[in-house]
């Protein structure tokens, strides 16, 4: 939905990232800060075609994929915006209808934890294998885990 929009780079840059010495087009996540209420319509015309459960803005939403426009460092930030942002709508729709409580689902998550299920005894012996830890994290991947236990969904 958002690609109707039809963004320029300018959009996508907004004033904040106006003189970004990289492109931005197509960083849809990053529309989450420079085009919030663009994204809450979208999120809104879910609603209102009568879903119950929206998605964050966050596809890219990590350290890899912010790495393409050379955004690492915004992940927490993008996710925390993103899901502010479907929580807001999602809180607006249930204000007016209580019997049909509207929810928000982070896209990274649900994926995370699909994978997990998937590979979670390939993942503790990889674990095992490397001597992986929280301490071994680098900061970005920190902020990854924190962002996903901020909000309740």
């Amino acid at each position: 939905m958002l690609q109707r929009y039809n963004f320029s780079e300018e959009d996508f840059r907004g004033e904040r990232f106006k003189d970004f010495p990289h492109p931005l087009k197509g960083n849809n996540d990053l529309l989450s800060l420079t085009q919030p209420q663009a994204i809450k319509a979208v999120h809104a015309a879910y609603f209102e075609a009568g879903a119950d459960i929206v998605e964050t803005n966050t596809f890219s939403g990590t350290t890899i994929g912010m790495a393409d426009y050379h955004l690492e460092d915004l992940v927490y930030e993008l996710n925390y915006e993103s899901a502010k942002l479907a929580r807001e709508v999602a809180d607006e729709f249930t204000a007016k209808n209580p019997d049909q409580p509207r929810f928000v689902a982070d896209k990274s998550l649900i994926l995370e934890t699909a994978k997990e299920l998937l590979y979670q005894e390939r993942l503790k012996d990889s674990v095992r294998l490397l001597g992986i830890s929280l301490n071994n994290l680098n900061t970005n991947q920190k902020k990854n885990i924190v962002v996903q236990l901020k909000f309740e969904f």
